[in-house]
């Protein structure tokens, strides 16, 4: 009897061994993940390089030196890793493409340094890149363009985001941002050609004038009520300029050589 228990507790126990055995050999044979992360622009539409929550990516970013009335502006540029964080700092490599750039390290921005780091346990790393309005930069636009580089940390594993339910199959280049400086008047989110018609120069100037704005007022969007009314206001002050024989025309004509009458635009239908 005693030799059979001591049998069958020999067997259970050979039974154990080759268990953990083959659980063992199944482990060796498993491959472990020895890929790098990645990183692309994670650049806001909205909020630039200050949150990107939205996840309404640009390739773009405008700095209109015009709006601000400052001397000089810092730019805050955010790249995003794709991957797990670590517990250790990791470089992060930027290049500028001078064949499409016209802005001038030294003298339209700081020069950009060698590295920058995503700090570790962070998801993110914040390049703040210092701009400055020189006198040669009136009326004129420079652009910079930014382009990551592959580093022993990081790799370039998504070249274009694709918006979720987005129709958009093309997708925004997130291995290169552009920013564009300019101490101009330009075209702002605010400036809607629905209800103001087609933008100019000009046309912006003289909303401004009229109605005691300033460039800034139109770097958001505004409310469709705000922008509605602001648009019937203009309209009705274009039609008493005409009715008094001073009808307002754009800088520029059209393709037959023709005055073009300065208008707002369709949605006001009042």
């Amino acid at each position: 009897m005693k030799k059979g228990k001591r049998e069958m507790k020999k067997i259970i126990f050979l039974n154990l061994i080759a268990i953990l055995a083959l659980f063992t050999g199944c482990r060796e044979e498993i491959p472990e993940y020895s890929g790098t992360s990645g990183i692309y622009f994670a650049m806001s539409k909205t909020k630039g390089g200050l949150d990107d929550s939205k996840l309404d990516y640009t390739d773009n970013t405008s700095l209109p030196f015009a709006v601000f009335d400052k001397e000089d502006s810092i730019l805050i540029v955010r790249i995003k890793i794709i991957g797990e964080t670590v517990p250790h700092d990791r470089e992060v490599f930027i290049e500028v493409v001078p064949e499409k750039s016209t802005a001038i390290a030294g003298e339209d921005y700081e020069p950009l340094q060698e590295k920058y780091y995503v700090k570790a346990n962070e998801i993110y790393a914040q390049i703040p890149i210092h701009f400055y309005k020189k006198s040669s930069l009136k009326d004129n636009e420079r652009t910079l363009q930014l382009q990551l580089k592959e580093s022993k940390d990081f790799n370039l594993p998504m070249p274009y985001w694709l918006a979720p339910n987005s129709s958009d199959k093309t997708g925004i280049d997130v291995i290169h941002h552009t920013i564009s400086i300019s101490d101009k008047w330009v075209k702002l989110p605010g400036f809607n050609e629905y209800f103001l018609g087609p933008y100019s120069e000009k046309k912006n100037r003289l909303i401004c004038e009229q109605f005691n704005l300033t460039l800034l007022d139109f770097l958001e969007p505004m409310s469709t009520v705000k922008i509605k009314t602001l648009g019937i206001k203009f309209d009705q002050y274009l039609k008493e300029m005409e009715a008094k024989g001073q009808t307002i025309y754009e800088d520029y004509r059209d393709s037959e050589g023709n005055l073009v009458k300065m208008t707002a635009g369709e949605g006001i239908q009042y």
